[in-house]
């Protein structure tokens, strides 16, 4: 997995900012304590992502369509990543230690990292998850930032489809996001993974369905 690198996740961050501007369904919470931010990431049990904090730097949660990205104590949004690392553990057994999700939506759908996968950098791959299914897990990037890039790729193709302020929920790509192919084709270190056999023994180990095919060139 590749190092953070501050241009990246600064263009990032501007091109949300940007994306703000175009659609009322895109929100931005930027008027926060982030000091308060740090605290309760440094109560939380677990290994946080070093992408995603730097991240909640810029924004305490986002709004996109029906993707809620969660922040801390945010009460415009529905729950808080903590909060939900909490409510996890009661909803499934499967994911418990093992998944911190930052996004969610109204369908049960969840984004997040893998807890126990991490570079040397503390980046973790990202994956996707229904709870109705808790047993498939489908790796969709190598780190946060990579999943921001392909992400927001959707976000505006989604816009740039519905030009005149039209209602959206989510990104009408087929089968998205479970469709892996789709986030091979920007993230190398993605590909890599897959192909090296370390997601598939990972996944052996935790008795998760893989979520993907044999091969990958």
């Amino acid at each position: 997995m590749a190092k953070i690198g501050m241009r990246s996740m600064n263009s990032i961050e501007m091109r949300l900012a940007e994306l703000s501007r175009r659609s009322s369904q895109i929100v931005l919470y930027q008027d926060f304590d982030f000091d308060a931010t740090l605290k309760r990431v440094g109560q939380m049990p677990v290994k946080f992502d070093t992408q995603l904090l730097s991240f909640l730097r810029f924004s305490n949660g986002v709004s996109i369509f029906d993707y809620c990205f969660m922040g801390f104590k945010n009460n415009q949004l529905g729950i808080d990543i903590d909060e939900n690392v909490e409510e996890l553990k009661f909803a499934t057994d499967i994911l418990t230690d093992e998944f911190v999700a930052f996004m969610g939506t109204s369908s049960s759908d969840l984004f997040g990292y893998l807890l126990n996968m991490v570079d040397a950098h503390g980046n973790h791959p990202i994956a996707y998850n229904n709870l109705n299914e808790p047993r498939k897990v489908f790796v969709i990037a190598s780190s946060f930032e990579g999943f921001m890039h392909t992400f927001l790729d959707d976000v505006e193709d989604m816009l740039d489809r519905y030009p005149n302020g039209e209602f959206l929920l989510e990104i009408e790509n087929e089968n998205w996001p479970r469709n892996v192919e789709h986030w091979l084709k920007s993230d190398t270190d993605l590909r890599e993974l897959y192909s090296s056999g370390e997601l598939r023994k990972f996944f052996k180990m935790k008795g998760w369905d893989f979520g993907y095919g044999e091969d990958v060139g």
